[in-house]
């Protein structure tokens, strides 16, 4: 039950996983711990799973984790094979799932240590990597891809430093000390280039 109400969630684009934990979890104070952990764990990842949804149907990822499949989902359901371009992003959601948890399971501790380890300069290196491969992936021009990734890093900008609690960017609103909520700019990004985009072609 705790998945198919993620998923319902996850494919509403503007509900998140922790939204949907932060709404449910008065409901599990009398519950077992470990029932109340299992249900809490199947409704976030069924969120997450449940973006590719919208954003194999109408171009809008519901999660953040489903922006990626708005470049392979969507074009596959124009095509005319939406029931596939599902199936298939379903399907490597499960794999990539229990992926993940082998990979957490078996890393977590050598990773953590490793971590702690990272400097200013390895955290740039991490960003230019990111850069490169959103500069990768774009379809049409490399250029455009670059240009995205480097909006992305300006909308981050804005707010709390979360090392020393500095403002940045905040022109004197304080609107703006908390920064740019990822859930706001992905809509904005993808929702209205796609009115526009039905509007105008």
């Amino acid at each position: 039950m705790g998945t198919a109400l993620g998923i319902i969630v996850g494919a509403v684009p503007g509900l998140t996983g922790t939204m949907l934990i932060a709404l449910t979890l008065p409901l599990t104070y009398t519950m077992q711990p470990a029932h109340a952990l299992v249900l809490l764990v199947a409704m976030y990842v069924g969120a997450v799973s449940g973006g590719l949804i919208s954003a194999t149907l109408l171009r809008m990822p519901g999660t953040p984790a489903a922006v990626m499949t708005t470049l392979d989902g969507y074009p596959m359901a124009r095509a005319g094979r939406p029931g596939r371009a599902l199936g298939l992003g379903i399907g490597a959601s499960l794999v990539g799932g229990v992926v993940s948890w082998l990979a957490l399971w078996l890393l977590a501790e050598p990773m953590s240590e490793w971590a702690t380890r990272l400097g200013p300069f390895e955290y740039f290196s991490l960003v230019l990597l990111a850069l490169a491969l959103l500069a990768g992936v774009g379809e049409e021009s490399r250029a455009r891809g670059l240009l995205a990734g480097s909006l992305g890093v300006l909308a981050a900008m804005p707010g709390m430093h979360p090392a020393t609690g500095e403002l940045r960017w905040t022109l004197g609103f304080p609107s703006l000390n908390a920064g740019f909520g990822l859930i706001p700019v992905l809509i904005g990004l993808f929702a209205v280039g796609k009115i526009f985009t039905d509007l105008f072609c």
